[in-house]
């Protein structure tokens, strides 16, 4: 399945999911911050959507990934899972960045079992005690951190520094909304 076969398929399955739903342009397009005419052009295939904004899309159609996305064949082949990794690691790294923390770290947790998703600048040891305080429910006091539920798994974002500003907790948010969808469904 070549990549524009499957952006016709995922935008025709978008539709239907939209209209089934009874959720209008609009609402998608205030949901997501993507302008109404963008939308439209994904939807109607002038526009490739990305996954960014796929994942943006499922967040307020309150959808899952495999709900649009080809299963069949090439279709489920083509995302290629190491390159889809190295783009959320560059977003950690971006978060890091731009917060100046010293590192930070992405978690599930499904019946009291934690995993590491993904880490930068963060010591194993570090890593392994997070995962206990986030087993035991508790929370580590040196840094700040942000939860995303989708269905029984929580994913837990921590950032070992010690402000963000209003704007970057957005963007964390937003970004929360795409690695909950994203590893619960393509990066199992």
């Amino acid at each position: 399945m070549t990549e524009r076969t499957i952006n016709d398929y995922v935008r025709q399955k978008m539709r239907e999911l939209r209209t089934r739903k009874s959720i209008g342009i609009r609402e998608v397009s205030n949901g997501t911050g993507i302008p109404s005419s963008s939308y439209c052009c994904m939807e109607g295939g002038y526009y490739n959507i990305s996954l960014d904004n796929l994942f943006r899309i499922l967040g307020v159609l309150g959808a899952d990934i495999g709900e649009v996305w080809p299963t069949e064949g090439a279709g489920a082949e083509a995302a290629n899972p190491l390159q889809i990794r190295r783009i959320q690691e560059f977003r950690i790294s971006e978060i890091i960045n731009l917060t100046e923390a010293e590192g930070a770290a992405l978690f599930s947790i499904n019946e009291r079992k934690c995993k590491v998703l993904l880490s930068q600048n963060m010591s194993d040891f570090l890593l392994d005690r997070l995962c206990l305080y986030i087993e035991d429910g508790q929370q580590f006091n040196h840094g700040l951190w942000f939860k995303k539920q989708l269905r029984d798994t929580c994913f837990i974002f921590f950032l070992k520094g010690k402000t963000c500003p209003d704007h970057l907790r957005k963007l964390i948010d937003q970004y929360l909304v795409i690695w909950s969808n994203l590893f619960s469904q393509v990066l199992k």
